[in-house]
């Protein structure tokens, strides 16, 4: 029940998807009655539940247990469009199209090209990130460019991890499935098309991190209050009849809007030419046909920077800039860094 359709019994309370800050680890609901309930669950029974259905649905233990740390990254930072809500998205695909292949990682000098043969992003990301990460520590820079792969999860998973683990500043970009639309028209041409970045502190300290859609609102965000009931702010999304409409059940069926108008549909374009193109996958429109209910088969281009080394600087010389900068930004009340609210959470 909670895996394959939990949201379906319930609707959400009115506290719209976009602003709601539940509890960690809490979900509340308001049953057709107007009573209400709230489900608590523990951080290790998320990971449980995900990796009993990941694995039931044919995925082997050591991926069932990577892409579970993602999925409960996910849940414990108040994601929730890219925690469990997807499990059943990622079932789905691993029942259709595995057993999946071991990814082929291939070492190019300061690229390496893994090679997913139509499995999921996070494995291959796995499969690739060692040799990643030498290949940037000696060149300064390196790149991952990841084809053939499924990426259904939050991005900032990728660069944080590179960030807080291996000190590096990070960027990632990822196309998919086509939902969005160039500005001033309605077709759908892009897919959300997100990209995170990550620069690294020293001595522990969070990285600062941060992952946005190119669209308006992310998709994941859009199914969640469709299920809900609720009603989208203005400028989201695009109907069928190719009018603006807050109707997320027309939004799903129309087209979204990119973010800043022709200023963040430059960067869809961006994305899609360096997630699509450069990795030799599939462009989000060609994929019109593809399943919406679950990942398709996209590619993801991951750059990774030393900042040691581009800098010539240690990482704490470096922090003392980097400190200068964000005391700066934070020396008045109403600013906040990026990635901030989701690391308190």
């Amino acid at each position: 029940w909670l895996v394959m359709g939990w949201f379906r019994p319930f609707r959400l309370n009115p506290t719209p998807v976009w602003r709601r800050r539940l509890s960690t680890r809490s979900r509340s609901f308001t049953l057709a009655s107007g009573s209400s309930l709230t489900v608590k669950i523990p951080l290790e029974e998320v990971r449980t539940i995900t990796k009993r259905a990941l694995r039931c649905s044919g995925l082997r233990e050591d991926w069932a247990s990577t892409l579970t740390n993602v999925i409960a990254a996910a849940e414990r930072d108040q994601s929730y469009s890219h925690g469990l809500f997807r499990i059943p998205g990622y079932c789905q695909a691993i029942r259709e199209s595995g057993p999946f292949p071991e990814p082929v990682v291939t070492d190019s000098g300061a690229v390496v090209r893994v090679d997913g043969g139509g499995g999921i992003a996070a494995i291959a990301f796995e499969a690739g990130r060692e040799l990643l990460v030498t290949k940037a520590k000696e060149y300064g820079v390196a790149t991952a460019a990841l084809s053939r792969v499924r990426h259904f999860s939050a991005l900032w998973y990728e660069t944080e991890l590179l960030s807080s683990e291996h000190g590096l500043v990070a960027m990632a970009f990822v196309n998919s499935k086509a939902f969005v639309a160039h500005e001033g028209g309605s077709k759908r041409v892009y897919g959300t098309n997100p990209m995170s970045f990550a620069f690294p502190r020293p001595d522990g300290e969070a990285p600062l991190v941060w992952d946005q859609a190119s669209s308006v609102m992310a998709r994941g965000e859009i199914m969640l209050a469709n299920k809900a009931g609720e009603m989208l702010p203005p400028g989201v999304a695009i109907g069928p009849d190719g009018k603006e409409t807050t109707d997320p059940s027309q939004a799903l069926q129309g087209s979204q809007k990119t973010f800043a108008a022709h200023k963040g549909t430059a960067i869809a374009l961006m994305v899609e030419m360096l997630g699509g193109i450069l990795t030799s996958s599939p462009l989000g429109f060609e994929l019109e046909d593809a399943p919406d209910t679950h990942p398709t088969e996209n590619g993801e281009l991951i750059i990774a920077l030393d900042p040691e080394k581009i800098s010539g600087r240690t990482l704490k010389d470096i922090d003392i800039r980097v400190s200068q900068l964000f005391d700066m930004i934070l020396s008045e009340e109403g600013p906040r860094l990026p990635g901030r609210r989701r690391q308190r959470s």
